[in-house]
């Protein structure tokens, strides 16, 4: 598995070990698996990330889609309520579309997201300045890799 994420070649692993009817109900998935990880489309990681329901993102949620302004977990969570919402609506490419623009908070309006004055803020990123909105924790200098807020306890 080590080997086909460095060589890039997860398609064909999935291949060999009988899951190709998996990978095709996904839209896209061979060029997703095909493309370098560092140029994947980080919007990707904020479905994934909004799915395991988590209210730790990494870093480069905290760039490109705003989680770097949240203060606490509440924070997070009312960023990913309005996340999941706009995803309802369009597709991943959109919303990286708009992300690249640094337009999120007015795309989050036009898409019906309820959006408290309050958190209006959460949603300045600097995702089209630093090059952002692609998987590249390298240019993430805004969290560390431990994330925003330290473990709950218990």
């Amino acid at each position: 598995m080590a080997k086909a994420l460095e060589e890039n070649t997860l398609i064909q692993l999935l291949d060999r070990c009988g899951w190709s009817d998996f990978r095709r109900q996904l839209p896209r998935l061979e060029v997703f698996l095909a493309t370098d990880p560092i140029r994947r489309p980080s919007v990707y990681r904020l479905v994934q990330f909004l799915r395991t329901g988590s209210t730790n993102p990494i870093p480069c949620l905290g760039r490109d889609y705003g989680y770097k302004n949240c203060y606490n977990r509440d924070q997070v969570k009312r960023l990913n309520v309005v996340y999941s919402h706009i995803l309802k609506d369009c597709s991943p490419q959109e919303l990286h579309a708009e992300c690249i623009q640094g337009t999120l908070r007015q795309f989050a309006t036009e898409m019906g997201a309820k959006i408290e004055e309050k958190d209006l803020r959460l949603f300045e990123t600097v995702a089209r300045f630093s090059g952002g909105g692609y998987d590249d924790d390298r240019s993430s200098t805004s969290l560390n890799r431990g994330g925003l807020f330290r473990r709950s306890s218990g």
